[in-house]
């Protein structure tokens, strides 16, 4: 583990987690992911229970990021949750094409949603993104353009196509600059995933004294804060060494970019935290564990023991509870969130095999 950040939070601040999940529940191909208990897991680390959300399949993706990316899709034209109103809505608007930028997964789902509404698709992807993640956009029939460069240059080229195109909008779920409510919107979105946890949970009579939340732009993590924070639970964030902007931000008191970002994590990749969900990390974040890169490999072996399937990035926030659980350079944190009472703590497999050539080196055979 490289080290922690510590972070004093100012819960008032923080939004309220978003009711999305009625919206969600009606469209076609919606089905609850699975909530595992992983009471071995927590044994090693002297805790009573680890909950592990997987999402390995979600609509059909191998990834959570349709439910934010169908949101705000969704807000754009309108807010139906009926396809139809939907594309009737984007003809009347005279949109014909979406754009984004994206390490893999949310291209991916923004592909999807478009072609579900009959609408054309540019995703914008970094240069070291993975030929497999960039075929699996491509087979959403969308138009994948590779740019020469980081992650933030792939957003700002994706805003850049749809200010040219009077046709084309852009649903990126990294918000630059704040102009735009789409970053927004796809937090609100990603709030479907814990509001079925808290189903899960109450079904099992079980709950969590802590949340463990990978970061990348904080979009995600800002949905899992606003929830955590509304239980009253801390929520502590994950974040690759190569891309550690929000720990970054964090020690600086305001959003900072890292240039250079590099880490195996491809999709917690980022540059710049969103400035959408920067309210929610600076004053609902306890702390950030940052992780090097082995770490996360790691924790995708231990998941796939326990019969989780999950990508390097999918696996950050298990490598971030580990880390907690049993670093020195965590002692801090540790203190902070009260560890000493927790008993029980939610992390979230945000993904699958998406680079399978990958997982199979690293999962399947072992490193």
């Amino acid at each position: 583990m490289n080290r922690a950040v510590s972070n004093a939070t100012h819960p008032a601040a923080v939004p309220p987690p978003s009711d999305t999940l009625a919206f969600h529940r009606a469209l076609p191909g919606y089905e609850v992911t699975p909530l595992v208990r992983a009471t071995e897991l927590a044994g090693e680390l002297g805790l009573d229970d680890v909950f592990i959300k997987d999402e390995s399949s979600r609509f059909g993706l191998p990834a959570f990021k349709f439910l934010g990316a169908s949101w705000a899709i969704a807000q754009l034209l309108g807010g139906s949750s009926d396809l139809d109103e939907l594309r009737r809505a984007a003809d009347a608007e005279g949109i014909r094409r979406l754009t984004t930028a994206t390490d893999g997964n949310h291209g991916r789902a923004v592909a999807r949603m478009a072609k579900m509404l009959g609408l054309e698709s540019t995703i914008y992807v970094p240069v070291f993104t993975a030929q497999a993640r960039r075929d699996a956009i491509a087979g959403e029939g969308a138009d994948v353009v590779v740019v020469d460069d980081e992650y933030d240059a792939a957003v700002e080229a994706s805003i850049r196509d749809a200010d040219a195109d009077p046709a084309a909008r852009a649903v990126n779920d990294a918000d630059l600059t704040g102009t735009s409510p789409v970053g927004e919107w796809v937090i609100q979105g990603y709030g479907s995933l814990f509001a079925e946890i808290a189903d899960q949970l109450a079904e099992a009579g079980a709950d969590v004294d802590a949340v463990v939340l990978q970061m990348g732009v904080g979009a995600f993590a800002s949905s899992g804060i606003r929830w955590a924070v509304a239980r009253g639970i801390p929520a502590i964030g994950a974040e690759p060494a190569g891309a550690a902007c929000v720990a970054a931000s964090i020690e600086a008191g305001r959003p900072v970019t890292i240039h250079g970002s590099r880490t195996t994590m491809a999709c917690l990749d980022a540059g710049t935290p969103s400035a959408a969900g920067w309210e929610t990390l600076s004053h609902g974040l306890a702390g950030v564990v940052v992780l090097d890169d082995p770490e996360s490999d790691a924790a995708a072996r231990r998941l796939a023991a326990l019969g989780v399937e999950s990508g390097e990035s999918g696996a950050a926030g298990t490598a971030g509870l580990i880390a907690l659980a049993r670093e020195p350079a965590c002692e801090e944190l540790r203190a902070r969130v009260g560890w000493h009472d927790v008993r029980s703590v939610l992390v979230v497999s945000t993904e699958g095999a998406t680079d399978p050539e990958r997982y199979r080196s690293v999962v399947l055979a072992g490193g």
